[in-house]
């Protein structure tokens, strides 16, 4: 009995790794599972870095992660909307304002990804009308 049990389970039991062995007489077989893996097109902070432009604001984004909003054809010395800081927080990003210009001390949450060399900024939370509003169109890299 104890020998039939163990043919049983060395010629039905698989392996956890997705492998598996059938054995007979004269041959042994193993196979193993295809396991299918994708890859993330979600950007990382590095890659909202530079001046980003949809016709109603420009974003600029620095190396340190730094952001500030000004309105689009302004002149580069004109006060910006808002400024502070970039984040990544899972698969989203805030825009947390410092405490000058509008929307002192207020997150915007959105979800970020890219469509060819276009930044889509998609809503998930954001207190600050002005920069929902703003953030709404799709972005260009300034410039190109």
């Amino acid at each position: 009995m104890v020998a039939l049990a163990a043919i049983c389970l060395a010629a039905c039991s698989g392996a956890a790794d997705g492998t598996t062995t059938s054995s007979s007489a004269a041959t042994t077989t193993t196979s193993i599972a295809e396991t299918t893996s994708t890859s993330s097109t979600e950007p990382v902070l590095s890659d909202l870095t530079g001046d980003w432009d949809n016709g109603v604001l420009v974003l600029m984004v620095n190396d340190q992660g730094e952001f500030l909003v000004m309105e689009s054809g302004s002149d580069d010395s004109e006060e910006p909307l808002m400024g502070g800081f970039v984040a990544r927080e899972g698969g989203d990003v805030n825009f947390v304002t410092g405490i000058n210009g509008e929307c002192p001390g207020q997150t915007g949450v959105y979800a970020a990804s890219f469509v060819d060399d276009t930044l889509i900024l998609t809503l998930v939370d954001d207190p600050c009308g002005l920069r929902a509003e703003g953030f709404a169109d799709p972005w260009t890299r300034a410039g190109s």
